[in-house]
Formats: structure tokens, sequence, C-alpha cells
């Protein structure tokens, strides 16, 4: 049976929307609001369906991955309440409404990013995973988004953006601006659903090339759909042009399906979301 992966996508995207309520946390709290408006805006949900997805392809039952998922969205959200701050891209909309510290204040939006962080690890770190999320798993985990939110990942490249702002870039500088700050949530994603999932080291390394080369075509996409913002220096479309970048993500496609090709679990699912991602709209 041929897998729609729009379908695929909105129907999960429901289930973590009412999960992300639950695991969002300090109702009691006079910042909740602050957190629900970026966490439970309208948004695509890609990588936490890309978790339960994982689970999914490895014969696991995909929803008892949830808090994993809505951990990774959780620390998403952080991401774009900070990244939208007047001191980072300065942006005055996110998601077809106004950007959190336009609507609340830039304290407040700070404040709700970080409790954000620290949200995602206590949901991740808590009781809420199954049983067999054993303790090593868990540790595992927390390292897998702990790495793909620092440093060496979101964080990262959100600073090489900055750093190089207004520097000529080259082909490599762009590569991994987008590697670190987009890339890593989404290969991260792959990578959770696999350790939780128990994916052989073999799965697991096709499972992170795979996630390199989709987030590579998710940023891609997203470029060219963005053209006519032309305030964006550091992106695909304004690099090589609209033409060449579509050059450039149907080679990241055909990579997609080649790491594919050394996974042995289910993947027609994983090969309809790299058609999708390759087509959307938006």
């Amino acid at each position: 049976m041929t897998i729609n992966a729009a379908q695929y996508l909105q129907e999960k995207a429901e289930i973590i929307n009412r999960a992300l309520d639950e695991y969002l946390g300090g109702r009691e709290s006079l910042l909740r609001p602050v957190m629900e408006y970026s966490v439970l805006s309208e948004g695509k949900r890609f990588r936490p369906v890309l978790v339960l997805a994982t689970l999914e392809s490895l014969g696991r039952q995909p929803e008892s991955a949830l808090p994993a998922a809505c951990a990774i969205e959780i620390l998403h959200c952080f991401s774009l309440i900070h990244d939208d701050l007047p001191c980072m891209d300065d942006d005055d909309y996110r998601r077809g409404r106004l950007s959190t510290h336009r609507k609340f204040g830039e304290a407040e939006a700070l404040l709700a990013g970080d409790a954000l962080v620290i949200q995602a690890f206590e949901v991740i770190s808590s009781p809420f995973l199954p049983d067999w999320a054993t303790p090593e798993k868990k540790i595992r985990v927390i390292y897998e988004l702990s790495s793909a939110a620092g440093v060496q990942g979101m964080t990262g490249g959100q600073y090489l953006e900055i750093a190089h702002k207004d520097a000529e870039i080259d082909e490599a500088l762009l590569a991994e601006v987008h590697r670190l700050k987009t890339g890593a949530f989404i290969r991260c994603a792959l990578r959770v659903g696999g350790i939780l999932g128990d994916a052989s080291r073999d799965d697991l390394d096709a499972l992170t090339s795979y996630g390199e080369s989709i987030g590579l075509l998710f940023q891609i996409v997203d470029d060219i759909l963005d053209a006519e913002k032309k305030d964006e220096k550091i992106s695909f479309s304004s690099f090589y042009g609209i033409g060449e970048a579509r050059n450039k993500a149907s080679e990241a496609a055909a990579r997609a399906e080649e790491a594919l090709s050394r996974f042995s679990g289910k993947k027609e699912l994983f090969r309809q979301i790299v058609g999708f991602l390759l087509e959307r709209k938006r």
C-alpha cells in the first residue's frame, strides 16, 4: 500500500499537538501563556513526526516515543523565539502572526525560550517514557538533544550566521550554517527514533545520513520558497540562484535515497517524505 506522506505528517502532527499541551508544563505559571504562544501555534511538527516515523519503521509503536518527540519540538520552538529577537534576526512575524517578543515583550520572550529549554529536558528525563526506554536510552537521547541544540548544533549555526552577516560567504560556510542551524534537529529526530527503536549500528548510521540529507533538502526548498526575501544573504537561493538551488535539492534527495538503501527497516514512508519535501509548496 502506498503511503501518503502529506496525510501521514498531518495525522501525526495532530497527535503531537495534543501531547505538547500535556508536556509543556507550568500551567500555574504566569509564563505559561508566553510559552504556549510559540509551542502551541500552528506548525508543521516535521521534526517530532520524524521520531514517530522512525519508531514505526523499526516495528515499534510510534506513539510510545511522544515525550521524546515533543522534547525535540519544544527545543525547536525555543530556537524560534530566540531567533526572532531584535539582537538576532529581528523578525516581527512567525508562522503568520506576531513573533513572541512582539506580542509579549523581549524579556518575556527571552525567559519563555529559557524555560522551554529546561522543560524539554524535564520531559525527556521524566517517567513519561515507557518502561522499555531504559535509563541508558534516556541518557543517550539527552546527549542527542544536547548536541543538536548546543554549540555543535543549532546554537553554533546561529552564531556562524551572525558572525558572517556582513562578510562574504562561500559554499562551505553556507552548507555549515544550515547543517548546524536547521539540519541538527532533523538529524537528531532520526537518531532519537533509532535509539528508542533499538536500531542496529548500521541502521543508525543510515538514519543519520538520511537525516543529514533531508535536513539539507528541507532548508534548500525553504530558501527557494522564501526567495522573495531579499535580505536573506546566507541562503541557497541567494547564493546559487533558483535554478541551481533546485539542482542542489535534487542532489540532496538522491543522497537521502542512497542512505535508505542501507537501512533494513521499512523504507516506503521515508521515501515518500523525500518526495514530499522536494515538491512541497510551503
